[in-house]
């Protein structure tokens, strides 16, 4: 739709700038919303099991605390998938060795931590 309203150099400057974002929010509302639907299969199943206890186990701070750590966390943890799109688009750089060693070690990271929490 952009592209039919203003010149084609203009949408392909505003793609190529808004597109690592999109990737970006796109990645982490989706790891995000599974982790949030995580959280509240486990609270429901604290209420099932445990149906004496839940109201002492289960408040409304520690809902909002998780859910904020939870948050926080997925967008923590899609930085480096940012990051690795960056390092792609310029491997033309004077610093392209740096940058693409510390993608990779990065990347590392990111999948380690997503293999033990997913």
């Amino acid at each position: 739709m952009l592209g039919r309203t203003v010149s084609s150099a203009v949408s392909d400057r505003a793609y190529k700038s808004l597109a690592p974002y999109a990737h970006y929010l796109f990645n982490s509302t989706m790891t995000c919303t599974a982790w949030i639907t995580v959280t509240i299969a486990t609270e429901r199943f604290i209420c099932v099991r445990y149906a004496q206890k839940a109201r002492r186990i289960v408040t409304h701070t520690r809902a909002v605390v998780i859910s904020v750590f939870v948050v926080i966390t997925t967008l923590t943890l899609s930085v480096p998938l940012e990051l690795r799109e960056a390092f792609t688009a310029n491997q033309t750089t004077e610093k392209s060795e740096t940058l693409i060693t510390f993608s990779k070690a990065y990347n590392l990271c990111y999948y380690i931590l997503r293999a033990l929490f997913q």
